[in-house]
């Protein structure tokens, strides 16, 4: 996955292949990352062997989700899984140990509310009712691998109907943003706060809305300072990346 979604700068108009900004370069040497769902992986020489390849291929970076149902369970403030008797934080800490140990940079996906958090159980992947208790979460995480984990994405392509609540909201997405960011850097003044990667579509909505407008509508609800790199999900399926940007498209350079 180049550039990890090719996060870039937030910017509305689309890129003319330009040189990398310094905030960009700021991802500290090769730009190659490739994403894991290692938490998903019972065997931990598995999970193991994987970051051993990862790093053996040339990849620098690791987008490792974080599932917020998966942490903080059975309820607000507790962090135990009643199914396997074991603290929630345990697998998480081993994979950032085997990341640090493989010589492996991570960026923090975090998304998917508990079910304590959200009284619609027909929409489960949607935001959480109270936009603070994700952030005492985000809190919570940045703080425990604060100088470990320093790259945090926000939430993932909010602009599709699945993702949220069945109907994308750019304004809602942006008071999620401005909640997460305020609360990671509470945590790590240090750390950087991705906004989530957009899925790329050409739909008006009611269930999808394209990328585009949804970035539009980001900023027009104050979107500007809530994050530091707009994640994108550079999917440029059978086209060049030379080919010239055009919303009607599906190509790199949308």
């Amino acid at each position: 996955m180049p550039l990890l979604g090719a996060c870039i700068p937030g910017s509305v108009d689309p890129p003319s292949l330009p040189a990398p900004s310094r905030s960009a370069q700021a991802t500290e040497g090769s730009p190659w990352g490739t994403n894991t769902f290692l938490h998903k992986e019972v065997e931990a020489w598995k999970r193991e062997q994987t970051l051993t390849m990862i790093k053996g291929a040339g990849f620098v970076w690791i987008k490792q989700q974080f599932p917020w149902e998966e942490i903080e369970q059975p309820r607000k403030g507790q962090f135990f899984d009643v199914k396997y008797v074991q603290g929630t934080w345990d697998k998480f800490d081993e994979l950032v140990r085997l990341a640090d140990m493989s010589g492996l940079k991570m960026i923090a996906r975090v998304d998917r509310p508990p079910a304590w958090a959200r009284l619609d159980k027909t929409r489960p992947q949607g935001p959480p009712d109270n936009l603070n208790d994700f952030g005492d979460f985000l809190f919570l995480l940045a703080s425990r691998y604060k100088g470990r984990v320093n790259h945090f994405q926000v939430w993932n392509e909010p602009n599709l109907g699945e993702e949220w609540t069945g109907k994308p909201d750019p304004v809602g997405y942006t008071a999620m943003l401005k909640v997460a960011y305020r609360r990671i850097k509470e945590a790590n003044p240090h750390a950087s706060v991705l906004a989530a990667p957009l899925a790329m579509n050409v739909e008006l909505g009611p269930i999808h809305l394209n990328e585009m407008d949804f970035l539009d509508q980001m900023y027009l609800a104050g979107a500007k300072g809530t994050f530091d790199i707009l994640s994108a999900n550079a999917y440029g399926m059978d086209r060049s990346p030379t080919d010239p940007p055009s919303r009607q498209t599906l190509n790199f350079r949308r």
